[in-house]
């Protein structure tokens, strides 16, 4: 789900470079900003931006290398949870299975000593 959304506030965020930049200029750095704030607001707001005043002058192929950067740090947020491994899920060792393969095998034995006695 968090990855579709992505995906539309990417979408959201190209639009709006196809206008012209103009001679006005360019702050980079406070462009980016800009962008980011509103891709966030895109994503949580669902709010449709505009190209932000912040980046007046700047180029549309820095524009556009700022949308993928953007959309990129958000996909691996977005999938983080899906690559780390989860402190709640702990991997069994060795000892631990042949243990509880030995308690199986027990329970087993005891349900069928139980089905043969059973008239």
């Amino acid at each position: 789900m968090r990855i579709r959304t992505v995906a539309i506030a990417a979408a959201l965020l190209l639009a709006p470079l196809t206008a012209c930049s103009s001679e006005a200029e360019a702050n980079p750095a406070a462009c980016k900003a800009a962008m980011e704030k509103q891709f966030k607001d895109a994503v949580e707001k669902d709010i449709e931006g505009k190209r932000p005043s912040e980046c007046e002058g700047v180029d549309n192929k820095t524009l556009e290398r700022y949308v993928g950067e953007i959309v990129e740090d958000q996909l691996k947020d977005a999938t983080s949870d899906l690559t780390e491994p989860s402190d709640s899920v702990s991997t069994p060792s060795t000892e631990e299975l042949e243990q509880d393969l030995e308690d199986l095998e027990k329970e087993l034995d005891e349900l069928e000593k139980e089905l043969e006695e059973t008239p």
